[in-house]
């Protein structure tokens, strides 16, 4: 526990940042996992042991409404996404600018199929 004033202070502050900062990286992960699931791009990532079972159900948020996806409108809105959390501080420059061109080229190769 803090003693002084200026380290309480300090305390309230961190706690605060840590809860904008958690807000917005959630707000990243959920717009990218958004396009991912649209594109039905697979993670780059391994999956190995998530802890999921192979009978639960997964989500697709792109044939749930039956209307087509304006990719350019949702790649626009993930550009904003990623340039708030860079503005902020959350995430690096280099993550945001290689998330950016991942989902770009996706958009693009999945656009240039239809």
């Amino acid at each position: 526990m803090a003693h002084s004033v200026s380290a309480r202070k300090r305390v309230r502050q961190s706690l605060t940042k840590q809860v904008r900062n958690q807000t917005l990286k959630s707000r990243v992960k959920t717009q990218v996992k958004k396009m991912r699931g649209q594109l039905s791009i697979p993670k780059t990532r391994p999956t190995g042991s998530s802890g999921r079972k192979s009978g639960s159900k997964k989500t697709d948020s792109a044939g749930s409404t039956g209307r087509p996806v304006d990719f350019q409108a949702e790649l626009k809105q993930s550009y904003v996404v990623l340039d708030r959390a860079v503005a902020s501080g959350v995430m690096h420059k280099n993550k945001a600018a290689r998330l950016k061109s991942r989902l770009t080229r996706a958009v693009n190769k999945s656009v240039g199929a239809q």
